[in-house]
């Protein structure tokens, strides 16, 4: 083989020529490498999720700024849930249904019930509150 002359097609970004031979011990450092059209897609991806990921939370300061803006008392009960509501997608992309199902059940139960458990820390004592905290701890 002559030295200089490819006989493969180039790919987009390619870091040199093709080797010779393929050596596929684990210290070959041939063997993990990401060729430019792949680290391409990676990193669109990677900024495009931190990009929609910023854009939620842009949503949701906007949101909780609006809300204190009301009148009346102000929580962030909503936006938490949202929030949660999106890491869930995320788990769902990255096929973890039953962490994702058992987080979004969680947050229904919750959510149905909070008139009830708002009234519950008026009856209890703060000190009983807290042991329970420190229990669950």
């Amino acid at each position: 083989m002559t030295e200089g002359v490819r006989t493969e097609a180039p790919s987009l970004g390619d870091d040199g020529p093709a080797p010779d031979s393929f050596d596929d011990s684990p210290t070959s450092a041939r063997r993990g490498r990401f060729f430019g059209l792949r680290r391409g897609v990676a990193v669109a991806t990677a900024l495009g999720g931190l990009v929609l990921g910023s854009a939620v939370a842009g949503f949701l300061m906007l949101s909780y700024r609006h809300k204190l803006e009301a009148p009346g008392a102000s929580g962030v009960t909503t936006e938490m849930s949202g929030l949660a509501i999106y890491l869930v997608g995320a788990l769902v992309y990255r096929e973890q249904f039953w962490i994702a199902t058992t987080i979004s059940v969680a947050s229904m139960l919750l959510l149905e019930m909070k008139e009830f458990l708002e009234g519950l820390t008026t009856k209890v004592a703060p000190v009983e509150i807290l042991t329970f905290t420190k229990f669950l701890v």
